[in-house]
């Protein structure tokens, strides 16, 4: 089995007012931080760039550069969306394009830096053969990130635009598997400064 991850960093993050890829967690960029979690169970990971593209990618490859750490590095494909600006499921339907060879695509926010590696090894294993959209979800709410198979690839694709992953749910094709999970981070969403204070400033 063979699952490839990809991470959408195309974003503005106008109401954050800062590069959202590049905020600081545990002592490494959102971004960074999910590399390395997402290298454990994953062969490629893409890694979907749009505002401040080259920014974004020298920081990354900067993290990456040393020889210890090869593995990891040569397992990032970095791909643009030069329509971005269109909304967040044409860096979906960006990503896939370039990773449609994919058995299994883990589909991930980059806001979600907090998910611990058990999460990844839990969640691949509830991979099957009778589903197509694998989603994690914790006390009935349904969260993030998701795994599609490669059955579905094609339906994220040939999707209009102006379409969202709750769209595709509904449809006939969509064989959906949720994980009841014990991981509240699955709803994690780092849109404003106060969410990044109390993230890196947990209330005890």
């Amino acid at each position: 089995m063979q699952v490839n991850g990809l991470i959408i960093c195309a974003g503005r993050s106008k109401r954050l007012g800062e590069l959202k890829p590049l905020l600081i967690y545990n002592d490494q960029p959102f971004v960074v931080n999910i590399i390395f979690k997402l290298s454990r169970v994953c062969k490629k990971i893409g890694i979907v760039l749009g505002h401040e593209a080259e920014k974004i990618q020298s920081v990354i490859e900067t993290y990456f550069k040393i020889p210890a750490l090869n593995d990891v590095r040569e397992k990032l494909i970095f791909i643009t969306n030069n329509e971005f600006d269109k909304g967040m499921f044409t860096s979906l339907q960006c990503g896939v394009k370039e990773l449609i060879d994919s058995e299994w695509l883990l589909y991930h926010f980059v806001d979600q830096p907090g998910l611990p590696e058990s999460f990844y090894e839990e969640f691949v294993c509830h991979i099957d053969d009778d589903h197509n959209w694998i989603q994690p979800s914790h006390n009935k709410r349904n969260g993030h990130p998701i795994l599609f198979h490669n059955s579905f690839l094609k339906e994220i694709i040939s999707a209009s635009p102006d379409k969202s992953l709750r769209d595709l749910a509904l449809s006939n094709s969509a064989k959906i598997k949720y994980w009841e999970c014990s991981y509240p981070q699955i709803f994690q969403d780092i849109d404003t400064i106060e969410q990044y204070q109390s993230l890196i400033n947990p209330k005890t």
